[in-house]
């Protein structure tokens, strides 16, 4: 009886065993199961950043490529100011209008139509005004989809239908003015311009916006640190009279300093306009470019927070800060600095440059002279 009891204990305990380990096989199966599903939600979810990321730098290389610098695209008279264009447009409107009334086609040699000179001229003219409305018509479709970066091969094209033209109407003993072409291209070049110098004074006004906006957040972000600091000050006031411990009375006194330190600092920033941060930083969403811009914020972490908008798949991350008694005038004299590694020429107040953090922080270090702050993780997240 004892030998079939352990033998039926043994039996059961190996059963047992065997569910045992079949649970656990399960629990584990379930387990890896799970982290697979996780593990692919997170690598759909990753694909997705990376996909959108992808269109981000597409746009972000198409502004580059399309806007990159007009005198690389040989656009005529982009260095004058918006009221001499103005001007230029004026005289070369009128000079336009002058060629007009003088004749954008004229008969050269009579032409005979079944032996009739009149009837050749009648149709001379009909075929020389339908050259005229087809030049243009040709032309007004080229200034309306017209851009820094096809200027010039919109002007060759339109150069090459007007001698197509000439030759179709020297066949009919009709000239065409080339003088009219010359002044319709340059005004083509000048409405360019100004277009262009247009969206620089708007992005100017916008920049100044930002200015005065940032102002306004400095006066405020001071209010409200005076309130706190102020508050503070109460509080370790009246700690310092309840102390009796030295040491403890030391550590109070220290904080006291630290507040009036704080308070001096906050005076001088809202009565300096020109105090404020320089900040170095960058996205994954545009790789190897490097942001270079100026904020008077208290707070400038909070300026590069506001930068990490819907608009970038990945925030951007500070590289380091500088503070400068006249941040605009260093902000300038850095960007002067960098001109050739500018991403966007034409428009300087778009402050993206092909460069690494790290060539950044050693020009602004040697050349500059000034130290950087470099911002650790905690002050990130604060």
């Amino acid at each position: 009886m004892v030998k079939i009891s352990l033998l039926t204990i043994s039996t059961r305990h190996d059963i047992l065993a065997s569910e045992v380990n079949e649970m656990f096989e399960t629990l584990r199966a379930n387990r890896l199961n799970n982290q697979i599903s996780e593990l692919k939600a997170q690598r759909n979810s990753l694909l997705k950043q990376i996909e959108d990321a992808k269109q981000t730098l597409e746009a972000s290389c198409y502004i580059c490529n399309n806007i990159e610098t007009m005198q690389e695209y040989g656009i005529p008279y982009y260095d004058d100011s918006l009221d001499e264009l103005e001007h230029k447009r004026y005289l070369r409107e009128s000079w336009v209008a002058k060629e007009v009334e003088r004749g954008i086609w004229s008969i050269e040699q009579p032409y005979l139509l079944n032996g009739s000179k009149s009837k050749g001229e009648e149709m001379q003219k009909a075929f020389g005004t339908g050259i005229a409305y087809s030049l243009n018509a040709y032309i007004a479709v080229k200034e309306k989809n017209l851009t820094e970066a096809n200027l010039e091969q919109n002007i060759k094209l339109v150069q090459a239908k007007f001698d197509k033209y000439v030759a179709k109407c020297a066949k009919m003993g009709i000239g065409l003015n080339a003088k009219y072409l010359e002044h319709r291209l340059d005004l083509m070049s000048i409405n360019l311009a100004i277009k262009l110098k247009q969206k620089v004074e708007k992005a100017k006004m916008r920049e100044e916006a930002k200015r005065l906006k940032e102002q306004e957040q400095l006066l405020a972000d001071a209010e409200r640190e005076r309130a706190r600091l102020q508050k503070d000050r109460r509080m370790y006031e009246q700690n310092l009279a309840n102390a009796t411990n030295e040491s403890v009375c030391e550590e109070f006194e220290a904080k006291l300093a630290e507040i009036d330190k704080r308070v001096q600092d906050i005076d001088y920033r809202t009565k300096n306009l020109k105090a404020g941060y320089l900040y170095i930083t960058s996205t994954p969403a545009m790789p190897n470019i490097l942001k270079l811009g100026a904020t008077r914020r208290l707070n400038p972490l909070r300026r590069i927070q506001e930068l990490s908008s819907a608009s970038v798949p990945f925030p951007f991350v500070c590289h380091g800060l500088v503070f400068s008694d006249d941040v605009f005038a260093l902000e300038a004299a850095v960007h002067k600095y960098f001109d050739n590694k500018r991403v966007n020429k034409t428009n300087v107040h778009k402050e993206f440059f092909a460069i690494s953090p790290s060539e950044a922080i050693e020009v602004l270090c040697n050349e500059f002279h000034v130290n950087v702050h470099f911002v650790n993780e905690q002050e990130e997240e604060e």
